[in-house]
């Protein structure tokens, strides 16, 4: 799978912080990131639905809203696997690129995912969810939509993240997982 890929590329002894733990269809990079490392911190909203338990003993669940929490801790690693809405209206943002940066340490690491179905229907926007797509793909990653090389222009002219990965999920093949480091 290509979650792990990525993630074996990011030092073992790292200080991660998976936002969307447990939750949807992403109970598979939590699994992934217990089984690599540590130290983890995973948040999830408090009405998330069955997802709410501390499956193992070095990962601690912080139920709360993560776009209102405050957070003081810098980490290594930071992992965005939240719905469909949060992704494209809140991750692949500049302010959300910013706070990604100011939580990691030095060289830490932001793994976001990358959704390029247009017939995807998600059910945060059932009716503009192909529109919302695109216009991602435009405005993000441009005529390199699938290379990583539109985001890396915008990001590394900034000076705040390099691209260094990005790899197609097995099983969902309409995501593509993306690497990104602090510079």
């Amino acid at each position: 799978m290509s979650f792990e890929e990525l993630i074996n590329l990011v030092p073992e002894d790292s200080k991660v912080l998976e936002v969307g733990t447990n939750g949807l269809q992403g109970e598979n990079t939590s699994l992934a990131l217990a089984k690599r490392f540590k130290d983890i911190i995973g948040f999830n909203i408090p009405s998330a639905p069955g997802y709410l338990y501390q499956p193992w003993p070095h990962y601690h669940v912080r139920l709360e809203d993560f776009y209102k929490a405050t957070i003081t801790e810098k980490y290594d690693l930071i992992v965005l696997d939240l719905n469909l809405g949060n992704n494209l209206r809140k991750d692949w943002t500049w302010e959300g690129l910013a706070r990604m940066y100011g939580l990691l340490n030095p060289g830490g690491y932001l793994i976001n995912y990358v959704m390029t179905d247009t017939d995807y229907h998600s059910y945060s926007f059932p009716n503009y969810t192909g529109k919302f797509i695109k216009h991602h793909m435009a405005s993000w990653w441009g005529q390199y939509p699938l290379t990583g090389l539109g985001i890396l222009n915008k990001l590394h002219s900034l000076y705040i993240f390099k691209f260094v990965k990005m790899l197609q999920e097995e099983r969902r093949k309409y995501i593509w997982w993306c690497l990104l480091q602090k510079i």
